[in-house]
């Protein structure tokens, strides 16, 4: 082989490699996962002072053996602000509901609420750009309580674990965390997804991608009483479906189906079991920031009435 041979092969052979290079990302103690032109990233990045403020949309059914099922149809106001960032990048967030609307119905009793407790309670979360948990805390634990969706509800800004990948690429994830978002005490879950890489979508207006992931977990909490100590442990699985914003890299909405099977045991060991059952939609109303180029309103963000719980009889004719 002549010598200008030699360094031909070895100049294509260098630009081969530089080329797979840029097509491999390596995860942190895994494997090389090979990126392509369909790839898809996701991420959340939030800057200081911004607002988000969503709408969440649920029904819940909620079976106890021996009692009437309850259904409910719930509507939230969520508020989520950025307070500061700190090297990492470390998102700081303050969450809280400022709105709350419910229509519950057992048998033949039904209500209607425009309040909870559990309204204007400030949680404090830090979390990094794939919504890792570095810390989760609530400014007021000295009443113990559950938030309107419960102990074991669908994390509001889930954990991605990986930031890239092709499309219908999967991984799977774990992590144990606590969640004072949903009760105090904080219940702790240890969960575990696996999540697909969806596809691209325009959206209200917006370039997005959505991503999907399957999760199974178990949760507990302990309320410790003077007079009666109570345990609440339940095992839960999930699908959601998360739609980013690929500009803002922020949540425009996210759709979750969850069941949860808990069982409530007290200190005289009585058992109560059941089921808890939640279709739930989160859809951003609007963002708002010092930075006009991260301001965003949603066109439509007129309140959405509460359909009624109670179902209309049928003018058809009953097959007999």
């Amino acid at each position: 082989m002549s010598m200008q041979r030699f360094v031909l092969v070895l100049i294509l052979l260098a630009g081969s490699l530089i080329g797979l290079k840029a097509q491999m990302q390596v995860r942190p103690g895994g494997k090389p996962i090979i990126l392509g032109k369909d790839t898809i990233c996701y991420r959340y990045r939030f800057a200081a002072a911004d607002t988000l403020l969503y709408r969440i949309e649920s029904r819940d059914s909620i079976i106890v053996p021996g009692f009437d099922p309850m259904e409910k149809w719930r509507i939230e106001g969520l508020r989520i602000v950025c307070d500061s960032v700190s090297s990492g990048p470390v998102y700081h967030l303050t969450l809280r509901i400022e709105a709350f609307r419910e229509r519950q119905r057992r048998g033949t009793d039904s209500s209607e609420r425009t309040s909870h407790p559990w309204m204007r309670r400030v949680m404090r979360l830090s979390i990094d750009s794939l919504g890792r948990r570095l810390s989760a805390r609530i400014d007021d634990a000295s009443r113990a309580m559950a938030s309107p969706g419960g102990l074991f509800q669908a994390l509001r800004l889930p954990i991605i674990d990986t930031s890239c990948g092709r499309q219908q690429q999967s991984w799977m994830s774990t992590d144990t965390i606590m969640v004072p978002e949903n009760g105090i005490p904080a219940p702790e879950i240890r969960q575990q997804a696996f999540w697909r890489v969806g596809d691209l979508l325009d959206t209200l207006g917006r370039k997005a991608s959505w991503i999907q992931y399957t999760l199974t977990g178990f949760g507990g909490v302990d309320v410790p009483d003077t007079s009666l100590n109570v345990t609440t442990v339940g095992s839960i699985a999930e699908y959601g479906r998360l739609v980013m914003d690929r500009g803002l890299e922020i949540p425009l909405s996210s759709s979750v189906i969850q069941q949860v099977r808990f069982r409530l045991q007290s200190g005289q060991s009585r058992n109560t079991e059941g089921r808890h059952h939640v279709t739930s939609t989160m859809s951003l109303l609007e963002l708002r920031s010092p930075d006009p180029a991260r301001r965003w309103r949603r066109a439509s963000s007129e309140p959405v009435s509460t359909p009624p719980l109670k179902k209309k009889k049928s003018t058809r004719p009953r097959n007999r």
